[in-house]
């Protein structure tokens, strides 16, 4: 656990020091660019499916798994042909999917420092998710170009991004958030799945049998299910309540600004409210587990816009201490929650060498 606490006190501390003294350093950043490549590249046996995917690269010259993307495919074979160092794919495949990341953060958050520190803290969970890990990545930085309003990169990523993981499907949609509807809108259509949410409505739609068309998809779709009968009431309120929270600050700014970012970045996240009342606990919980994280990252942007509309400026320091508290108590129930008896893939954080 000591690399975890040592990133997530040097993340805090900088994003503290550099969001209160209101400063941007481009040399700075490219450093943490760097720590989290190297965070990510000198793992071993750390993370979730390890073996599936060690295993895999070992063996892709040889041996073809269907149910592997061909874009994630593709990708472990060039390298394999080069090398059969699993470090090496290890830091090709960081770099890729920071490199992306960091650059969209530097362009769209107003502290970018601080998106860091939540981002670390909110993927780090998914450590090991290579395949969705890259497609997740791809989704984000075409957000750029959702801005831009260029589509046709825009679905050229999308497209990029399905060919690793079949899921980044769902984001498809998102080039046509760019606009703020009426407030009315947002909060009918936000107490109309809450309503549905609470009926159960979901898991009475005939459509079951079409979802689970073939066997690997009805294996998955009956594990989500398991899993979610199990899931305590405290997890679930805690959801809820982390997502109202942003949710009751974030939209009396989004309703006063004309801030074209802030607006997609709001109606991105927005989504992931959305979704989640929609399908958590119900019959599509394989969507809230494998797709809402498109949504669910760009908190760590609607966060940022909210501290710079704080007014006064003893409230950042409190908000950054909440922020702190909020963060660790998150990354700690994420990274338990794949406990089994006393064996956690994250636990401990083990080098290569």
């Amino acid at each position: 656990m000591l690399v975890y606490y040592f990133m997530v006190l040097l993340l805090f501390f900088i994003a503290l020091v550099m969001s209160i003294n209101k400063q941007r350093s481009l040399p700075l950043f490219l450093f943490l660019f760097v720590l989290f490549v190297l965070h990510d590249g000198l793992r071993w046996d750390t993370g979730t499916d390890w073996d599936n995917y060690y295993n895999y690269f070992q063996h892709c010259l040889y041996n073809r798994w269907e149910h592997f993307e061909v874009g994630y495919c593709i990708l472990s074979e060039l390298i394999r042909e080069i090398t059969d160092s699993y470090t090496v794919f290890l830091f090709v495949h960081a770099f890729i999917i920071w490199q992306l990341i960091f650059l969209v953060i530097w362009r769209f958050s107003p502290f970018p420092f601080l998106s860091v520190y939540l981002l670390y803290c909110l993927m780090l969970p998914l450590l090991g998710m290579n395949r969705q890990y890259i497609a997740l990545a791809l989704c984000v930085f075409s957000v750029i170009f959702i801005y831009r309003r260029k589509i046709i990169p825009f679905l050229l990523l999308i497209a990029l991004a399905f060919t690793f993981h079949k899921s980044a499907l769902c984001f498809i949609f998102t080039y046509f958030l760019f606009r703020k509807f009426s407030t009315k809108f947002y909060i009918c259509l936000l107490v109309f799945v809450v309503v549905v949410s609470f009926t159960g409505v979901i898991d009475k739609i005939p459509i079951f049998q079409f979802v689970a068309g073939d066997e690997l998809t009805s294996e998955q779709l009956s594990y989500y299910i398991g899993n979610t009968n199990s899931r305590t009431i405290f997890s679930s309120l805690l959801g809820i309540i982390r997502m109202f929270f942003w949710f009751a600050l974030a939209f009396p700014l989004f309703v006063r600004t004309n801030d074209r970012k802030f607006i997609l970045l709001f109606n991105i996240y927005f989504c992931y409210i959305i979704f989640y009342w929609l399908f958590n606990g119900s019959i599509f919980q394989i969507f809230v587990s494998r797709a809402l994280v498109y949504f669910t990252i760009f908190e760590i942007f609607i966060i940022p816009f909210i501290y710079r509309e704080l007014k006064y400026s003893t409230n950042r320091p409190i908000l950054l201490i909440f922020l702190f508290i909020y963060t660790s108590m998150l990354l700690y129930k994420n990274i338990t929650f794949y406990t089994i008896g006393n064996v956690n893939p994250f636990i401990p954080y083990k080098f290569f060498f």
